[in-house]
């Protein structure tokens, strides 16, 4: 199996590790997509799918994993190009949208929770493999239009040639600069330097947005987290969310990020926790 993570070696075996640890078994579905997954142990145990940002792995969401306890069957998926996931050729966003949907149809129908990038290709599943999605759980995720503004910022934050973009960065995605930035800054420019992410970037276009049709044949229970805090997506996004999607509710943190299963695991957890319990 390829052991390419985005994270430090150290701390992407530390958290693989961890998730051994606790029950998680590695395997590839079709494609060469990578999964970690444990059964959950209740008999009425539901089907969850994680899936991450851009840049990030699974291991993003092993706390929020390790918090959400054994009830629940967990399956943490690594997007083409991330972690152990194989890359996919041609390198673009269909691309990778159509290996992870021949990847989920072979798993069973689930509640799939999605962040950034992971939300976005959470919202093409939703649209393109309706059997196989029961119901949304998205913080702050990409994919609705943007105006030409907004994309060109959004796109342009993640070129970063100097330590300085990649500070900027940080503190935009976690909302303030914390104080294990320094440690984080070199990460970050180290892993939006890998040319596979830099040939991805390249093929996002406004054109590739989800449209107002595509988001109103979306019938499934959707929670729509977005922080306050967010600097990395305009609010925008989840606005025209709100106004497309039917019966989406609306959660609007106010000392949350952009990622707040990164610093706010058992928070995470237990709105997921009450959103899988009102959903079954």
């Amino acid at each position: 199996m390829k052991r390419r993570t985005d994270l430090p070696g150290w701390l992407g075996w530390l958290g693989r590790g961890g998730l051994r640890l606790i029950g998680f078994k590695s395997r590839m579905l079709t494609g060469g997509v990578h999964i970690m997954e444990r059964a959950g142990t209740d008999a009425r145990a539901r089907d969850l799918l994680f899936i991450h940002g851009i840049g990030a792995d699974l291991v993003n969401w092993a706390p929020t994993a390790f918090f959400l306890g054994r009830r629940d069957t967990i399956r943490l998926i690594d997007l083409p190009g991330h972690g152990a996931s194989h890359d996919v050729a041609p390198v673009d966003l269909d691309a990778l949208n159509a290996t992870i949907l021949d990847a989920v149809t072979a798993l069973p129908p689930s509640i799939v929770i999605g962040n950034s990038l992971g939300g976005a290709v959470a919202l093409r599943l939703a649209v393109r493999a309706k059997d196989h999605v029961q119901a949304l759980y998205l913080l702050s995720p990409a994919g609705p239009p943007m105006g030409p503004a907004d994309f060109k910022e959004t796109i342009e934050q993640f070129d970063m040639p100097t330590w300085a973009h990649g500070r900027t960065f940080v503190r935009r995605l976690s909302g303030r600069y914390p104080v294990y930035g320094p440690l984080i800054v070199p990460v970050v420019l180290r892993i939006f330097a890998r040319p596979f992410l830099l040939q991805l970037r390249a093929t996002f276009t406004p054109e590739g947005a989800l449209t107002a049709a595509e988001a109103r044949a979306i019938r499934v229970p959707v929670t729509l987290s977005w922080g306050a805090k967010d600097g990395m997506l305009p609010v925008t996004l989840r606005d025209w969310l709100v106004e497309h999607i039917p019966h989406v509710e609306r959660y609007d943190p106010h000392d949350e990020a952009h990622s707040p299963q990164m610093e706010h695991p058992l928070r995470v957890a237990r709105r997921i926790r009450r959103f899988i319990d009102r959903v079954s």
